[in-house]
């Protein structure tokens, strides 16, 4: 964490911490996954964990084998969505829903694919919008994923997304890693953000 006086903090330890958020009340939720450190799936285990002042570092999620948790979000009640870069297009959790109370999540959608970055639009409103990494030959695919669950694709013909962010004033941004392009999408228009 960087302090208003310009030095940095660690705020926990994690175990190959994958995306990050912050909720309502100031707590911050990240996902873990041990996909990239495991040779053999059935090492493989992914959760959610919260910091936050009063009780530290708690784990709210576990799971095993079938599923690897990636980009994280939070809407304005609290409610906590989760990518899974293991989903299939098509079929599969591809985004979960966490109640930050705990427990297991439920699954929002099986649309997208190899999902990597989430984010709602200003004041955690729907539609949720899902970065698909580009795999198999497949381009980066860029969702729209309303309340119900009900996914449609927003843009394509990217290389390989990994996250998405909304400004206030309603542009997405998303992260191209094999470009290695930084693009907005805003009304009337598309850019390259050459950095």
């Amino acid at each position: 964490m960087l302090t208003p006086d310009g030095t940095m903090r660690r705020v926990t330890d994690a175990t190959a911490p994958e995306g990050v958020a912050i909720a309502p009340d100031g707590s911050l939720y990240f996902t873990e996954s041990t996909l990239q450190l495991v040779s053999n799936p059935l090492d493989l285990w992914t959760a959610v964990s919260r910091v936050s002042e009063e009780s530290g570092k708690e784990q709210v999620c576990m799971m095993r084998y079938a599923i690897s948790f990636s980009g994280i979000a939070i809407d304005r009640d609290g409610f906590v969505y989760i990518a899974n870069e293991l989903s299939l297009e098509g079929s599969g959790p591809s985004i979960l829903v966490l109640d930050p109370e705990g427990g297991s999540p439920d699954v929002l959608c099986t649309g997208p694919g190899f999902c990597e970055g989430l984010s709602f639009h200003p004041g955690g409103l729907f539609p949720l919008l899902v970065t698909q990494e580009g795999m198999g030959g497949e381009g980066g695919v860029l969702w729209e994923v309303s309340s119900d669950g009900s996914a449609s694709v927003l843009a394509s013909g990217f290389q390989s997304l990994e996250d998405v962010t909304v400004g206030e004033d309603g542009s997405i941004y998303v992260s191209d890693d094999v470009s290695g392009a930084v693009i907005v999408l805003i009304p009337g228009g598309l850019q390259t953000l050459d950095l």
